[in-house]
């Protein structure tokens, strides 16, 4: 993960994580993980790319995970850098 991207700086209080270079809100979804809370709990605001993929999860798994895209870690650093030199006009966020 890109490290000036602060997961928890920038969505803090929601639970965010980042799989395949997408960011994801899973605030909702960890108390229904069939894994328990545990198994997501520990990756808030971290790169969980190689945990996820290590799970060898289902394909209803992999097509879940658009219901709780926020946005690429691209267009958030896009963003991120279009707010520093003044046009704050550019998001890439689902609404």
């Amino acid at each position: 993960m890109d490290q000036s991207l602060d997961l928890k700086k920038l969505y803090h209080p929601k639970k965010v994580i980042i799989i395949n270079k997408n960011i994801y809100d899973v605030t909702e979804f960890i108390s229904i993980h069939p894994g328990g809370e545990g198994a997501v709990e520990d990756l808030i605001y971290k790169d969980a790319t190689e945990d996820f993929t290590d799970m060898q999860h289902t394909e209803f798994a992999n097509q879940l995970l658009e219901k709780y895209l926020v946005c690429s870690v691209e267009s958030k650093l896009l963003e991120i850098k279009n707010i520093v030199h003044g046009d704050q006009s550019f998001s890439q966020e689902k609404k």
